[in-house]
């Protein structure tokens, strides 16, 4: 099944393109380096081409790698003009997102995506709810919840899941 190229890929490719370093660029991206790697593999795989040449000290960029990094910096520039277009649109009002995470882990074991929307959205009010998976789902369903961190045991069909951790023994969250 074909993954959508997503704005998370431009921003890690553009992430590693300058580190040339996945290490480096997981730290600046606050990811894991695994995640990392497996997004650019899937960019790598939608694009049908290679974007960089894996070398003993790090990454080059390969022909169409180097190509793709101004295109991919553009995109970025024109998603985040349209985000500040917005905020201060006159009469403007200030945006919330509502996230959602299951009972069954606390907080902490979310990812420190939460702190990282809160840096990136200064303007938005981050709403975060503790509830069981069950009625993440229901909410996201309904549109009064805009993310969840659900575990995967939950019904999620008609929804957009993606995998962030996985217990040993092979139970998905």
């Amino acid at each position: 099944m074909a993954t959508a190229i997503g704005l998370r890929h431009f921003r890690y490719f553009v992430g590693v393109a300058e580190e040339l370093s996945f290490r480096r660029a997981a730290e600046r991206l606050h990811i894991a380096q695994p995640p990392l790697s497996r997004q650019i593999r899937q960019l790598e795989d939608q694009l049908g081409v290679a974007l960089f040449r894996r070398i003993p000290s790090g990454v080059t960029l390969t022909q169409a790698g180097a190509a793709f990094l101004p295109e991919a910096r553009h995109v970025l520039a024109e998603v985040d003009k349209a985000i500040n277009v917005e905020r201060s649109a006159p009469g403007g009002r200030r945006r919330q997102l509502v996230v959602g995470y299951t009972t069954v882990f606390d907080r902490s074991a979310i990812p420190d995506v939460l702190e990282h929307v809160e840096r990136r959205f200064p303007d938005w009010r981050l709403v975060v709810k503790a509830r069981h998976s069950i009625g993440l789902v229901r909410d996201l369903r309904n549109g009064t919840m805009d993310a969840a961190f659900i575990g995967l045991h939950t019904d999620a069909a008609g929804l957009i899941v993606e995998t962030i951790h996985e217990e040993p023994g092979g139970q998905a969250e």
